[in-house]
């Protein structure tokens, strides 16, 4: 391709930090006989803070075994060790993407990912597939792993790839304040990349506005139409629903579906 549009997403460094240790490291860091059991036993574990226990000795450790700032190592940004060298990196990096998504933005980054792509509004309708707090129908759950649900289901617990039960990632604000100085520490350069994006969205957000573009309309006409699709695929539709199928699939999955000329309609007649 000569002229990529190059899209990616970033979640604020705080959150991101704790998300990543709560999917990739903290089930391996339990007792062995709690990696693979039922999720009252691994409540129970978290209860008696053995959760935040493992993540303190994570983060205190993340310098030296290579797992501070988990967002910029996985976008492969080389931060310098200077905050403001930093910041001015980081601001460059960002120009290179068309569009940053913002996970808690994302309702926005989509209407402004739909404008520069000069898509319908119906193909950035989304369905969270992978949520730790679960994704609920009508006092129901959903399940995070994907398929449909019905409002009648009891919560189930959100299993990682080997079947270890995850735990709910907590907000930032419910941790020992220690714990949130010490993230700041180890995330320095993803804080940097975070803000540098946030700055680009609001610019684009703005130049919409300008051209003309109505974000509140643009969003309500967005958020209906993700209602629409979640309470059709997680609490109406059955087993092997071809349009539920595409809102389920991992990004290499709907490539691959893509390239076999497999798309989904969902159009307004």
């Amino acid at each position: 391709i000569d002229t990529p549009l190059l899209v990616t997403a970033m979640r604020a460094h705080a959150s991101h930090f704790l998300s990543t240790f709560y999917y990739y490291h903290e089930p391996d860091m339990r007792p062995v006989h709690m990696r693979r059991t039922n999720a009252s036993h691994v409540k129970q574990y978290a209860a008696h803070g053995g959760d935040i226990a493992a993540l303190r000795q994570h983060v205190t450790t993340a310098f030296e075994r290579g797992r501070d700032n988990p967002l910029a190592r996985s976008l492969g940004f080389k931060h310098p060790v200077k905050d403001v060298a930093t910041a001015e990196k980081a601001e460059a990096f960002v120009k290179r993407f068309a569009v940053v998504t913002l996970v808690d933005r994302f309702d926005v980054s989509m209407v402004v990912l739909r404008h520069v792509l000069g898509w319908h509004v119906c193909d950035v309708t989304n369905v969270p597939v992978l949520d730790s707090h679960g994704s609920k129908c009508d006092g129901g759950s959903g399940d995070a792993r994907g398929g449909a649900r019905n409002a009648t289901t009891v919560s189930t617990p959100l299993l990682r790839w080997d079947n270890a039960v995850l735990l709910p990632t907590p907000a930032l604000a419910a941790m020992p304040a220690d714990i949130g100085r010490l993230i700041a520490k180890v995330t320095h350069a993803d804080r940097r990349l975070y803000d540098a994006a946030a700055t680009k969205l609001r610019k684009q957000v703005s130049a919409l506005s300008r051209h003309g573009v109505n974000m509140k309309d643009e969003l309500a006409a967005l958020r209906a139409a993700n209602a629409n699709v979640k309470q059709h695929c997680r609490c109406s539709a059955t087993a092997g629903d071809k349009l539920c199928q595409f809102y389920e699939q991992t990004d290499l999955e709907y490539v691959k579906a893509a390239k076999r000329g497999e798309r989904p309609v969902w159009r307004k007649k």
